[in-house]
């Protein structure tokens, strides 16, 4: 979620908590961190640009598997 921003990710699940659940508003500790700016994990000295890493990688490759395969099914 810290990868990817909270504040949207908080978005994206009051979109789907009405599908998802009986949910009609954000639990309270995600409201809390949205509204402070903080991130939702307490990572360890340099944790975080470890992850960030990972992500972008993790992201690209994503990325590049689509390109290959895009032109071969209808998305």
């Amino acid at each position: 979620m810290d990868l990817t921003g909270l504040p949207i990710y908080a978005k994206v699940m009051e979109g789907l908590f009405p599908d998802l659940c009986n949910a009609t508003k954000l639990p309270r500790l995600m409201q809390e961190k949205v509204a402070s700016g903080t991130k939702f994990y307490a990572y360890k000295n340099g944790e975080e640009e470890t992850w960030e890493e990972v992500w972008t990688d993790f992201t690209h490759d994503i990325r590049k598997l689509v390109e290959k395969y895009e032109k071969k099914i209808k998305l």
